[in-house]
Order: structure tokens, then C-alpha cells, then sequence
């Protein structure tokens, strides 16, 4: 039973992923850091039943997309609190039937039509026509979950690492066209990621490598990539205007868009991701400004103001130059006298 006492409810599911949710992180960091705003969330495990409705403004289910996929019991469940929910108009973060949307080709479709570009994606239906001819995709290609975030990746160099054994390996198959993303000046990748609150948008980070696997831990620690992640994140992503116009194609509230550049100086969206983890560089108290600080105050930001809630003076402060122009809604006001 959830008994809801505060105007914002959080509804995560301890399955997935060891117990981990992404939005703990954040939520923990209100509590530290802004504990008025943080009483007015409330987090409850799934499956919830809510005996009191009212009060409450705003739901946000904060689960691993898509929910069907891991879950078809939770997913119908979710979808009838959402029911509820647009019975008695109180909105919706990320509505879960929405999610799938977050999927690797139909989010590619988006991307493209905002300007962008995505890889050629084929979707691998058949093993034994796909292995006869690859889709047409061109080699080297990748084969990955067309549902789902940081899963099996397979790079297909030559033909005979493709088999159907492999191809049956996964679930939802879909080969994705590998774009040389190397810069021309340095050889280096460059991994850009970009996160998407409502009409907010914030430049999380930076990743340069040697490699074409391009995470936090394989990026090189040199003054110089630092330096180029630095100027990256205190400023407005260049491609803010067209990630905010796919966020809205996809009908999506919180979205991070994981991006390149191609040899041509296009920049190439990889994928897109409703449950993104913000991770802080350490716990504890806030000190100064960081992507990650930022990232935190436009998720809660956003949601305060979809659920009709004041936002204070220093968390506006803190979104800097992502709370430029705010104007969300007539909500979005300050709690300072």
C-alpha cells in the first residue's frame, strides 16, 4: 500500500539491475543538498497500491525502459495507475507506454527527422536471409538489442564473425552501420551526451579516446581531454534546438542522447535513453557546479514545474546556463521571500 503524503511520487522497481535505480542518486542528492524540495517527493516500490490520491501532482515511474520487456505484469500495472492518473489530471513523466519509443530504430527515425544523423539501422528478422545479405549493410557493422541500454554489442569486422547462432543470441536483433567517428585532426572519438529535462537541456559530458569504445572508463585522463570536457559542459550543447525537437517526437519528457561527430562534422546520434544515471564525482554536500549538480537540478526542476511546484532561488542558480530564458510554466517561481 502507498499512502501518498507528498505532491511528487517516484515509482521504482528493486528487480532490476541488483536493486540499483537511477534515480537514487538523485534523490539522495535533494535530501543532502535541498531537503525542503526533497519532502516533497515521495519514492515507493513497485508494484504500489495507492489508497489516497489526493495531493498528489505529479508521477514519475523511473523504470528500466522498456517495462514490458522485463516485466509484462509491472507494465499493465503501471499502465493502469497512468489510467488514474489522466482521470484525475495529474501528469505523467515518461509515460511507460511510450517508452519502447526509446528503441534503436524507431528512435533513429526521430532522429532524422529533427536533422540529425543516425547510422543505418536494418532490423534482423531472418538469420539465414540477414546472413546471405547483411541487410545491405556495408562491413564493419554492429549487432545490437534494438530494445534496452548498454546491453550485448557484437562488432561484426569480417564475415565470418556473423553466424545464426550469434544472430539467435539476441532477443531483438538489429544491425547498426559503424560510423567512423575519429576525429580528422587527432584520430581521437569523442563521445558527447546531452540530457534532455522537459524544455531544459544540459551538456553532461565529454569522453575522448584512443578506442572506439568511448565510456568514462576507458577515456583519456590527459590536461588536454579534460580542458576539452570542460569547455563542453559549461556551455549549451550546440544541438539543443533538434534534441528537444526529438524528445518531442518521441513524446518523451527525460531523454540523454549519446552523440559523435562523422568525418564530415555531422553530428551522429548513436542512441537515445529515458533512464539515464546521473553520477556525481563524489557524495556529500554540494560544492562547486558540476554537470552532474546541473543535470540533478533540471530533472528536479523539470518535474517540479510539470507538477505545478515553486523552484528556489538556488536551484535555479544551479541549472546556469541551462535556466536561461526559463519560462516553463507560471509555476516556476522562487520560495525566497
Amino acid at each position: 500500500m502507498t499512502d501518498t503524503t507528498a505532491p511528487i511520487l517516484v515509482l521504482r522497481d528493486a528487480q532490476v539491475r541488483g536493486g540499483r535505480n537511477a534515480f537514487d542518486g538523485v534523490h539522495e542528492w535533494l535530501r543532502v543538498n535541498f531537503p525542503r524540495e526533497a519532502a516533497d517527493w515521495q519514492v515507493a516500490e513497485l508494484p504500489a497500491r495507492i489508497d489516497r490520491w489526493d495531493g498528489l501532482r505529479l508521477m514519475v515511474p523511473f523504470v528500466l525502459d522498456p517495462v514490458q520487456l522485463w516485466s509484462p505484469e509491472i507494465y499493465q500495472h503501471l499502465l493502469a495507475l497512468q489510467q488514474t492518473c489522466d482521470e484525475r489530471r495529474i501528469p505523467v513523466i515518461n509515460r511507460v507506454d511510450r517508452l519502447e519509443r526509446a528503441g534503436k530504430l524507431q528512435a533513429a527515425r526521430a532522429v532524422a527527422a529533427a536533422g540529425l544523423r543516425a547510422p543505418r539501422m536494418v532490423r534482423v528478422e531472418d538469420a539465414a536471409a540477414f546472413m546471405h545479405d547483411r541487410g545491405g549493410l556495408s562491413l564493419p557493422f554492429m549487432l545490437r538489442e534494438n530494445w534496452g541500454h548498454g546491453g550485448a554489442m557484437r562488432r561484426i569486422e569480417r564475415d565470418e564473425d556473423l553466424t545464426v547462432d550469434l544472430i539467435r543470441s539476441f532477443a531483438n536483433p538489429v544491425a547498426v552501420e559503424i560510423v567512423d567517428v575519429r576525429s580528422p585532426a587527432d584520430g581521437m572519438y569523442r563521445a558527447y551526451r546531452y540530457l534532455a529535462c522537459g524544455p531544459l537541456g544540459v551538456s553532461v559530458h565529454l569522453h575522448r579516446s584512443a578506442t572506439w569504445v568511448t565510456r568514462g572508463s576507458d577515456a583519456d585522463a590527459s590536461e588536454p581531454s579534460l580542458d576539452e570536457h570542460r569547455r563542453y559542459i559549461e556551455g549549451p550543447d550546440p544541438h539543443h534546438d533538434q534534441f528537444q525537437a526529438v524528445a518531442r517526437l518521441l513524446g518523451l519528457d527525460v531523454l540523454a542522447f549519446d552523440y559523435g561527430y562523422d568525418l564530415e562534422g555531422r553530428a551522429v546520434v548513436w542512441e537515445v535513453n529515458p533512464y539515464t544515471r546521473i553520477r556525481f564525482p563524489r557524495a556529500g554536500q554540494l560544492g562547486a557546479p558540476t554537470a552532474a549538480h546541473r543535470a540533478a537540478a533540471a530533472l528536479v526542476t523539470c518535474c517540479r514545474a510539470r507538477a505545478g511546484l515553486p523552484v528556489s532561488r538556488d536551484m535555479l542558480r544551479l541549472l546556469g546556463y541551462a535556466g536561461r530564458g526559463l519560462s516553463i510554466r507560471p509555476a516556476v517561481t522562487t520560495t525566497d521571500p
